[in-house]
C-alpha cells in the first residue's frame, strides 16, 4: 500500500543562493518513492506547514530546505509544525539544520542546529565518509563522495551517530544519525546539490533513513 509523504522544499523565503533544492529535493523524492511514497513537495512551505494544524497528517515529513532569507518569523504557523513533530516521523536533509530557527521543537526533532557564525564548513570537494558501528548495524559502509563537511552544529537531543567525516583541525564531525523516540527521526547532514547525490551511497543512505524513521 502506497504510504503519503510531505517533501518541505527550499522555495520562496526558504529558498537561498547556495542550494539548488529543486534538483535534490527531486533526488530525495525518488528515493522515497522507491521505498513506497507517494510524494508531494511542496510549493508554498508556510501554507503546507499551516495546514499541518487540522486534518490528515502525512506519514513522512521530508525537510529540504533554508533557513528563511526575509528574517521574519519561522515558521509562520507554529502549530502545525508542532502537531506534525509530535505524531509523523521526519528525515531532515542537509540545511535543514538551519531551517525554523523560531522552533526549539525543530532544532529536538532534527538533533542538531546550525549556528550563525559558529557551525560552519570547509570548502565543497572530495569527502571520505566513515560509517560508526550504529551505522555499519544499518547496513552502511564507509565511501567517498563530493560534498559539504559541516562543522560546529549545536546538539539539540540524544543521537545515535551513523556516519562521520574528519574535522578541519583534528577529531571528527557527525554527518548523520538517528534520533529515537516516537515518532522517530533521522538527519543527514550530505546532499549539497544534485552531484552529491550522484554517488550511490549517499541515495542508499536516504533510503535507509526513510525505511527507519518509518518502520
Amino acid at each position: 500500500m502506497t504510504r503519503t509523504a510531505l517533501l518541505l522544499s527550499g522555495v520562496g523565503r526558504y529558498a537561498d543562493p547556495w542550494h539548488p533544492f529543486a534538483p535534490t529535493s527531486e533526488v530525495i523524492a525518488a528515493v522515497a518513492e522507491s521505498r513506497g511514497f507517494a510524494v508531494t513537495i511542496a510549493d508554498d512551505v508556510d501554507a503546507a506547514v499551516a495546514a499541518l494544524e487540522h486534518g490528515a497528517l502525512p506519514e513522512l515529513l521530508i525537510a529540504n530546505l533554508g533557513k528563511p532569507v526575509d528574517g521574519m518569523p519561522s515558521p509562520a504557523a507554529p502549530a502545525g509544525l508542532e502537531r506534525a513533530l509530535a505524531e509523523v516521523p521526519l528525515l531532515a536533509v542537509h540545511a535543514a539544520a538551519n531551517s525554523f530557527p523560531d522552533s526549539d521543537a525543530w532544532a529536538a526533532a532534527v538533533g542538531a542546529r546550525w549556528i550563525d557564525g559558529v557551525s560552519w564548513h570547509p570548502d565543497y570537494g572530495p569527502v571520505r565518509v566513515s560509517a560508526t558501528a550504529a551505522g555499519r548495524g544499518l547496513g552502511l559502509a564507509d565511501f567517498d563522495t563530493v560534498d559539504e563537511r559541516y562543522h560546529a552544529l549545536r546538539p539539540a537531543a540524544e543521537r545515535s551517530v551513523l556516519l562521520e567525516v574528519d574535522a578541519e583541525g583534528g577529531g571528527t564531525e557527525p554527518v548523520a544519525w538517528l534520533v529515537e523516540g516516537a515518532p522517530r527521526r533521522a538527519y543527514s547532514a550530505l546532499g549539497h546539490d544534485a552531484a552529491a547525490y550522484d554517488a550511490e551511497p549517499v541515495r542508499e543512505l536516504v533510503g535507509r533513513l526513510v525505511e527507519w524513521v518509518t518502520a
